[in-house]
């Protein structure tokens, strides 16, 4: 049996027992990456460990100029969801300006949407300024956000990390945390979820 696949010709031999076109036709399903191999070893699936999340929820964005610069403005609000399924603390709203403009922007969407799927040598030296960058970019927006109307949601979301110190139930490090950004473009009001 031949099969032509790009340009190259594939043989598999058959024989006269009926198995054999069997074998052949799963062989070449396995080749062209339609079924993995019977004797493929099933990766096992750690468990997922407890989430403790932090989403910065923006409502009303804008774009506003000041001294000549320009940055994305919201009403925001910062909630933290415990990893324990605890009542999550919600901040009181406060304006927000976003501590980074639109290069910054562009070279961490770069970074995390087209290097990260395209990890290309040529590129590294681009990547590597980036990753230098972004302690500072971090310190930025936790200043951004750090002060007395979101407290309660950062204290909370910064000692979920499940340290022994932590008080956290199950401490030990064996809570993730996240931090996310929902911005809800169509609505005059903050999402009820």
């Amino acid at each position: 049996m031949k099969w032509f696949l790009e340009g190259e010709t594939v043989s598999i031999p058959l024989g006269t027992d009926p198995a054999t076109f069997e074998q052949a036709i799963t062989e070449l399903v396995v080749a062209l990456d339609l079924a993995l191999p019977e004797s493929a070893p099933v990766a096992e699936v750690p468990e997922p460990s407890p989430l403790a999340d932090l989403v910065l929820e923006l409502a009303s964005p804008s774009i506003a100029e000041k001294d000549g610069t320009r940055r994305a403005t919201a009403e925001a609000r910062l909630v933290y969801r415990p990893a324990d399924g605890g009542p999550q603390v919600r901040s009181r709203r406060f304006d927000f300006r976003a501590p980074l403009g639109p290069i910054e922007a562009d070279d961490l969407a770069w970074y995390l949407e087209r290097y990260a799927s395209w990890p290309s040598p040529v590129f590294q030296r681009r990547a590597k300024g980036i990753e230098a960058k972004l302690p500072e970019w971090g310190g930025l927006l936790y200043d951004a956000l750090a002060h007395d109307k979101t407290r309660g949601a950062i204290d909370g979301w910064a000692a979920a990390e499940g340290g022994p110190s932590s008080g956290v139930p199950g401490g030990g490090g064996d809570v993730s945390r996240r931090f996310s950004v929902l911005v809800d473009s169509d609505s005059e009001d903050f999402p009820t979820n």
